[in-house]
């Protein structure tokens, strides 16, 4: 088994390998054309780049570090249901920042590197929409998991799928409505947009909405079973899972964000202005930040108590 020393040095080395293929990406990237009314000075483009940067960095720091406190959480605590419960809390967190990663590079190579070239634009953006599915749905399945597996006596009868259930249904009825009046969902006939999609409507709806709505319901049922833990343990162990659980809920929050922005389509984004935009992307980034920030904090603060039992 490796030392706690070596996991933070690979943990740290991984996540200097991964930022250092976003930035290369990012800030290596060719001149893009801009569409008609998006035009900006080149200092304030570095600026925007920058400052929007900086938080993917952030949060890509604080939800692998959250990954090394549960993972060492896992192997520290006595109790079985404890240790599976940080395992696969751990895995799931990792897939969250995984996904993020690795969508983030897609998004980097389809707009900056792929040639204007029809079918490779598609691949390209088909990836990327699989990609921001699969992460959430890997990730809050193990989340799920996680937090049923050491839940109070008394809270064992408790249902926290309807509240769920109902939640999800409202604004996965508002998401599928911005989808579905989405012109350029499959073609578009703006010079500087680009479909949202590429294939047709019943995929869509099988593969990418279905999926993403159940992602949904398990991230917010899974918030809502670490909050029951709250009622019992030691204070610092409700400080812990309080934080874990608000991390949790703006998590699936920004999942939401992002894909009623990736599903808006070309006509409504380019309509809008660049502060428009600017502003719901920052709001965007911020939250994943403080999300993985709070996850971090909890993941943290029940490692910190197991040390100090373990000291006792």
């Amino acid at each position: 088994m490796l030392r706690e020393e070596t996991r933070k040095a690979v943990v740290s080395a991984l996540l200097f390998v991964a930022i250092g293929a976003y930035l290369y990406l990012r800030f290596t990237a060719p001149p893009q054309p801009t569409a008609p009314g998006f035009e900006v000075l080149d200092s304030w483009r570095t600026v925007i780049n920058v400052t929007i940067t900086l938080p993917f960095l952030l949060a890509w720091g604080f939800g692998a570090f959250a990954v090394l406190y549960l993972m060492t959480a896992s192997r520290r605590t006595p109790d079985e249901a404890s240790q599976r419960m940080f395992r696969l809390l751990g895995y799931g967190v990792f897939a969250l920042v995984l996904g993020s990663w690795i969508t983030s590079l897609i998004s980097q190579i389809g707009v900056n590197f792929v040639p204007d070239e029809p079918r490779l634009e598609a691949m390209v953006t088909i990836a990327r929409n699989y990609a921001y599915m699969l992460s959430p749905l890997a990730g809050f399945i193990f989340i799920y998991l996680a937090s049923k597996t050491r839940r109070a006596r008394e809270d064992r009868g408790k249902q926290n799928w309807p509240p769920a259930v109902l939640l999800v249904s409202i604004l996965g009825a508002l998401w599928t409505a911005i989808i579905f009046t989405n012109e350029s969902r499959q073609v578009s006939a703006l010079a500087f947009g680009e479909p949202s999609y590429y294939i047709n409507d019943p995929l869509i709806v099988l593969t990418l909405i279905t999926p993403t709505l159940i992602a949904w319901v398990l991230g917010i049922a899974a918030a809502l079973n670490f909050s029951d833990l709250e009622s019992g343990g030691t204070l610092a162990d409700r400080q812990a899972f309080s934080r874990i659980v608000h991390g949790l809920l703006l998590a699936v929050f920004n999942s939401m964000i992002l894909n009623g922005l990736l599903s808006a389509g070309s006509e409504r984004l380019l309509a809008g202005s660049v502060a428009f935009l600017l502003a719901i992307v920052y709001v965007f980034v911020l939250l994943a930040v403080f999300s993985y920030w709070m996850i971090c904090s909890g993941a943290r603060k029940l490692l910190s108590g197991l040390h100090y039992e373990h000291q006792e």
